[in-house]
């Protein structure tokens, strides 16, 4: 098969939409707006984390009876499912498509296993300030008022996920920082379509269009180029560069707790 995944690892609210849309702007890129694909798939090895009609752990262990009559054993399986996913980014991505962007925000759940199953993919490991986060958080989805227990998964588990992922794999992805997508300059998107192996294209940073609040970041109908179309939505005495930058790592200033360490840290930095 010719396509090759992209993965964009980030929680919800990160900007993985704008990140998605400008790449897709390339030529030879194909993206669907969140497949959500892969989760059945792979929580098919995993008792826990499903609540279905049927009970999902003993199905778990039927499937590993039957792995076990493999050949190759669970290693058939993921083998098998690699190619009938790749087919499938094959055909949503239709004829010159040359990679498909896969992004979907629960992916922090499997990050580790996705970049097992695809051992030639390409993984992008978005960060944004947490204090953004919930700003966007709240203003999107809960009418400007904060909702202490709403998206503690996305906070509490999803970014400590992604930061022990990364922090085991950071050789093969790439680690970047949106607060530096939208700073006005090149070199962090040049040095990231460098590594997806893609030729930078400026106009990609003045063609993409949305016409929705996204990410938590303004973009207007039609609006072009990042500059003109986005503003950053922080709260008050926090800075988009009050946090740690991506070459650094997230997991040497974010710990485990992430989503409180790396809010305190912005906070106290803020000036």
């Amino acid at each position: 098969m010719t396509i090759r995944p992209i993965f964009i690892f980030s929680i919800t609210r990160g900007g993985s939409t704008l990140v998605q849309r400008v790449l897709a702007a390339h030529e030879g890129v194909a993206t669907v707006s969140e497949p959500w694909l892969l989760l059945p798939y792979l929580y098919t090895l995993r008792e826990d984390g499903v609540v279905a009609e049927y009970t999902h752990w003993l199905t778990v262990r039927a499937f590993e009876d039957f792995c076990q009559k493999l050949p190759g054993g669970v290693d058939d399986y993921r083998q098998e499912l690699r190619v009938f996913v790749l087919r499938l980014y094959e055909h949503a991505g239709g004829d010159g498509a040359r990679f498909f962007i896969d992004k979907s925000p629960p992916y922090y759940f499997i990050a580790d296993d996705i970049m097992r199953l695809f051992p030639d993919g390409k993984f992008i490991f978005l960060w944004r300030n947490p204090l953004s986060i919930v700003a966007s958080i709240i203003d999107t989805w809960h009418g400007g008022k904060l909702h202490v227990t709403a998206n503690l998964e996305d906070l509490f588990v999803g970014l400590p996920r992604l930061v022990a992922t990364y922090a085991g794999s950071s050789s093969v992805a790439h680690a970047v920082r949106f607060e530096d997508l939208v700073d006005g300059q090149r070199e962090s998107w040049e040095r990231l379509t460098s590594y997806l192996g893609i030729e930078f294209d400026p106009a990609a940073l003045e063609r993409f269009t949305m016409s929705r609040w996204t990410d938590g970041w303004v973009i207007a109908p039609g609006a072009r180029g990042i500059q003109s179309s986005v503003q950053t939505r922080l709260p008050n005495g926090a800075r988009p560069s009050a946090i740690p930058s991506a070459e650094s790592g997230a997991a040497d200033t974010c710990g485990s707790s992430a989503p409180i360490g790396c809010a305190s840290w912005a906070t106290t930095n803020s000036g």
